[in-house]
């Protein structure tokens, strides 16, 4: 018998129950770009264009939106792709800050932009909770569902199932609804310590400081040069404590 295939699919936890039930379904990225774009009054053509500048998933793949995409690895799929989820939302709330607050043109600014990290996630930190959904599929299984590896969408074939777990990303062709397993695991949206500390009103020194003596909690690893990051359920009962004068004032 055939070893069984784990992948790990990111996302909200209200999309993960739906997809448990009704399996990936092709979502209408365009529209969740212009609602955002109307509920923050930005014009939804400068989002896109500003979308469109900053090559973002839903241009410079044509198939976004018609896939489920899916990490070889829980950890890829929890720390990175959760986090953003649901991305398109992510990438127009990025946009939106861009736009209306920041005025950054340079390419390569937005991902050291903390204070435009600490919008974004105050933008959807209180709307989703998220979840990594984890499927178990058979070598057939996953051979049959023309399903296709990395960036470039090359085939799968039993080829490179050798090297599956080297794989940047799985993408299956929607709608799918896989035969095996179905789990969900629940994760915690993480706050870097940059972000932390901006909402603190604390400098790098400052904030160190505070996390040598203990004052926030263990945090998440910083292991393989990854930064120090904390759940935001924690990060908000600091700031609770803050705003009452336990530590410091703190930014909005």
């Amino acid at each position: 018998m055939s070893k069984p295939i784990h992948l790990f699919h990111g996302t909200t936890l209200e999309a993960a129950e739906q997809i448990r039930t009704t399996g990936w379904q092709a979502r209408d990225l365009s529209g969740i770009v212009e609602e955002l774009a109307a509920r923050h009054e930005v014009e939804v053509g400068a989002v896109i264009d500003d979308l469109r500048r900053y090559n973002r998933f839903m241009f410079v793949e044509a198939d976004r939106g018609r896939v489920a995409s899916f990490a070889p690895n829980y950890e890829t799929a929890a720390g990175s792709w959760a986090q953003r989820a649901p991305e398109v939302e992510w990438d127009a709330l990025w946009a939106i800050w861009r736009i209306k607050y920041s005025g950054e043109t340079d390419l390569y600014h937005w991902n050291l932009d903390v204070p435009g990290h600490a919008w974004v996630t105050e933008q959807m930190g209180p709307h989703h909770e998220l979840a990594v959904i984890e499927v178990t599929l058979s070598v057939d299984n996953l051979l049959h569902l023309d399903a296709r590896a990395g960036g470039g969408r090359s085939p799968i074939t039993p080829e490179i199932l050798g090297i599956l777990s080297y794989l940047a990303e799985v993408a299956v062709p929607l709608p799918f609804r896989p035969e095996g397993e179905v789990r969900i695991h629940h994760v915690e949206r993480r706050v870097a310590w940059e972000v932390f500390a901006y909402w603190l009103g604390l400098t790098r020194e400052e904030f160190i400081a505070r996390d040598k003596a203990g004052i926030f909690g263990p945090g998440g690893d910083d292991h393989e040069g990854k930064p120090r990051w904390w759940p935001l359920s924690v990060v908000n009962a600091v700031r609770a404590h803050a705003d009452a004068g336990g530590i410091c004032c703190t930014r909005g």
